[in-house]
């Protein structure tokens, strides 16, 4: 049995997303130079681009749509994995200091990882549900 989302857990899910949607906007406007140089401007699209995908599961969240947060998430978080693995380059080769912040992006990348499994579950068991509801055995059984 799926629970809904309270209408709190909705607007926080959507204000999460908005703000890496914002952060992706950022990137796109303004790019920050000591990210954004030893990245190139190619990487640095592509980041800023995956980041601002999280507006579609901002929406979703709001309207407890979970199979578009789903297919999205690995975007988003594909945008986040590409801003953790350039501040742990930065780490190693520059700056020791920033390792605190590699490691909090790095966790966010986790958490991301882990919403994507348990929206995967979601889908996965609406659809068995939905299959075995419209099948013949269950009509007539």
């Amino acid at each position: 049995m799926i629970v809904p989302p309270t209408r709190s857990e909705k607007i926080t899910w959507a204000t999460f997303y908005a703000t890496i949607t914002l952060g992706g906007i950022l990137v796109l406007a303004l790019p920050p130079r000591t990210i954004g140089t030893p990245l190139g401007d190619l990487v640095t699209l592509a980041w800023g681009l995956l980041l601002t995908t999280a507006i579609i599961p901002t929406v979703s969240s709001l309207h407890g749509r979970y199979k578009w947060e789903y297919v999205t998430l690995i975007p988003v978080t594909a945008g986040i994995l590409i801003y953790a693995g350039n501040v742990w380059w930065i780490v190693f080769t520059a700056t020791p200091t920033r390792a605190a912040q590699a490691s909090i992006i790095t966790a966010l990348a986790i958490g991301l990882f882990r919403r994507w499994l348990d929206r995967r579950n979601l889908v996965h068991n609406n659809q068995r549900r939905t299959t075995t509801r419209d099948s013949p055995e269950h009509a007539a059984g």
